[in-house]
């Protein structure tokens, strides 16, 4: 459901969704740890936790890591993020030529 719904646009959302546990700074860096756990309970049998890398400086989310049930990780990290930019409607639009519909059985 976390996956499928995206990062909340809004703290009400934010809070409606996430249970904070801990809010931890990184010892090198500017970045806060916050580990959260999903209200969701659908969710919460596959997804453990979640810690977001938020830089408390710059205000912006550097990364998030999901912790499974089954012990398994998967870990994504922002670089290079610019804020204020535009992008052209075209950036999200993939050509579709040479290839057919086909319907489902």
């Amino acid at each position: 459901a976390f996956l499928e719904a995206g990062f909340p646009q809004d703290f009400a959302t934010f809070q409606r969704d996430f249970e904070v546990e801990e809010i931890r700074p990184n010892a090198n860096s500017a970045i806060m740890e916050i580990q959260v756990s999903l209200r969701d309970r659908r969710a919460a049998t596959a997804v453990r936790k979640i810690v977001f890398y938020v830089d408390s400086k710059e205000h912006l989310l550097r990364g998030f890591k999901l912790f499974f049930r089954d012990t398994s990780e998967i870990f994504s990290s922002f670089s290079d993020v610019r804020t204020g930019v535009s992008l052209p409607d075209s950036t999200f639009e993939a050509s579709t030529a040479g290839y057919e519909v086909e319907e489902a059985k």
